[in-house]
């Protein structure tokens, strides 16, 4: 006789992106150069068209040790070279403003260094798409316009940071 109960285990999760890069400490702790660590990222998107961000402390991906929360983003930037941390992220790491993303979030701020341009292009671009491209699940309280696009406002940035290639996120608009 046939046994037909058996269930087949379905990855729930897709690996978009991921490798090591360097994260900032907390504000507080920015210019102490011990308190910025190497970290193993993750961007995961799920079977509910739902995405992640974590770090872990390396490869093996055995318990996150933290993530961002990317329905908290507000602000992307690659190559932040207009934020005053820039020079010193520069000469400490001894990188290119190109090798360096630069993400406010409602809790924090945070900087990730990665070893080269083109590993941080790839990082930018996957983020850049997920924020952009995916409003409906990361904004789901998101209002839309008569013709069913976002409505957005480009939030109140000081001047050092508005320069390109960066994301600033949709929010709800003010009636006129």
């Amino acid at each position: 006789m046939e046994d037909n109960n058996y269930a087949f285990h379905v990855h729930t999760t897709e690996e978009i992106w991921s490798g090591y890069l360097y994260k900032s400490p907390p504000e507080n702790q920015f210019k102490s150069l011990k308190s910025w660590k190497k970290r193993f990222f993750v961007l995961l998107k799920h079977r509910d068209n739902t995405y992640q961000l974590k770090y872990y402390k390396n490869e093996e991906k055995d318990k996150p040790l933290g993530d961002i929360d990317l329905t908290k983003v507000s602000y992307v930037s690659l190559s932040p070279e207009r934020h005053p941390m820039c020079k010193w992220i520069e000469k400490n790491f001894r990188c290119f403003a190109s090798c360096v993303m630069f993400i406010k979030v409602t809790e924090r701020d945070y900087f990730l260094i990665g070893e080269n341009s083109g590993e941080m292009n790839g990082w930018f671009s996957a983020l850049f798409g997920i924020l952009n491209n995916h409003l409906h699940t990361l904004y789901p309280d998101l209002k839309k316009t008569e013709w069913g696009l976002p409505k957005y406002d480009t939030h109140e940035l000081p001047s050092s940071m508005t320069h390109d290639p960066i994301y600033v996120s949709q929010i709800k608009l003010k009636r006129d």
